[in-house]
């Protein structure tokens, strides 16, 4: 599969979606019974009867939150570049990497997660959501949810979306359809690039999150391709 989209709005948030296929790097190593986890890059954060793993470097605002899909460590190739610019997190959902055993997965829980996790530890909006595979619509749960429920979080922000150069008519609509959810919103296309943007083209994901930061701060619109 070919498809990768990086998405939306919000009010107190720039919302960007990275939608990719789940992808454990090839870092991970099966631990076995006699080999010793690594520490936690991050903190361990109480969500609510368990913990789950928040990892964040860099400072300033927007915080740049990255929910997955896989794996908090995944965004190496990303993370330490927005960094150089702008605080980042990444997030490992329960049950994954350093995270504790949760409730029964669902995109509602892992909103509910982020939301937690982020006001625990400190960190403030607005935010750049960025979001990996189901994280892409953990994202775009987490900036459309109800004023009710997290009121901090909504409101009117940029729009990116990153796809590969797959150009087959239904594919292109639903690019089209997704720039429309924003009227600041714009597509960067990633060449050579395979569903998996974050390990195939690190430096396009980086640009496109550099993009809604910098748009964020003055208030601008996001430059045209």
């Amino acid at each position: 599969m070919r498809h990768t989209r990086l998405v939306f709005p919000s009010r107190h948030f720039a919302t960007l979606v990275v939608m990719l296929c789940a992808f454990p790097a090839a870092i991970l190593a099966q631990v076995t019974a006699a080999q010793k986890s690594p520490e936690p890059l991050g903190k361990l954060v109480d969500v609510g009867g368990y913990r789950v793993h928040l990892y964040c470097t860099g400072a300033v605002s927007p915080a740049v939150v990255i929910v997955g899909a896989g794996y908090s460590f995944d965004w190496g190739p990303v993370q330490p570049e927005v960094a150089k610019l702008t605080q980042v997190c990444t997030y490992d959902h329960s049950g994954i990497g350093w995270s504790d055993s949760g409730p029964q997965d669902s995109c509602d829980l892992r909103v509910d997660e982020v939301h937690t996790a982020l006001k625990k530890a400190g960190i403030n909006g607005p935010y750049v959501l960025v979001g990996h595979s189901l994280g892409a619509l953990v994202s775009r749960l987490e900036a459309d949810a109800p004023t009710k429920k997290h009121p901090q979080l909504l409101g009117d922000k940029p729009l990116v979306n990153v796809s590969t150069d797959v150009r087959v008519a239904d594919y292109v609509k639903l690019q089209a359809d997704l720039l429309r959810l924003s009227k600041n919103s714009k597509e960067i296309v990633a060449q050579n690039s395979t569903h998996f943007v974050i390990s195939d083209r690190p430096d396009v994901v980086v640009d496109a999150i550099k993009q809604a930061v910098q748009s964020i701060r003055p208030h601008t619109p996001l430059l045209p391709m």
